[in-house]
């Protein structure tokens, strides 16, 4: 991730990439293993903190960005907990991207 000069984050992972990486001291989860359900925690976090992605997306009924967080990596929930990451979207209270 990198900070361009007009302090606009290019936050989304090039082709090949597995990760995202916390622009905000905290992340929304969704722990379930259907990306459209499930209650919506906020969780504390580092910033910079990586998270590991599947690679699967999805695109919430009021337009959020959601991936699937890997299984087996302890970031943010218990170790192997099905969780989907908010990268952005509207009603969370945030101004740009969270991931």
């Amino acid at each position: 991730h990198r900070i361009e000069s007009e302090c606009q984050i290019d936050w989304r992972p090039s082709a090949g990439r597995n990760a995202y990486h916390a622009l905000q001291p905290f992340v929304f989860m969704r722990r379930s293993v259907d990306a459209s359900t499930g209650p919506i925690a906020k969780v504390s976090c580092q910033l910079g903190k990586q998270f590991s992605v599947t690679g699967a997306e999805f695109r919430g009924p009021r337009g959020g960005f959601w991936v699937e967080k890997k299984l087996n990596t302890p970031e943010g929930g218990e170790e192997g907990e099905p969780c989907w990451l908010l990268v952005e979207g509207p009603g969370f209270g945030v101004e740009g991207p969270l991931l």
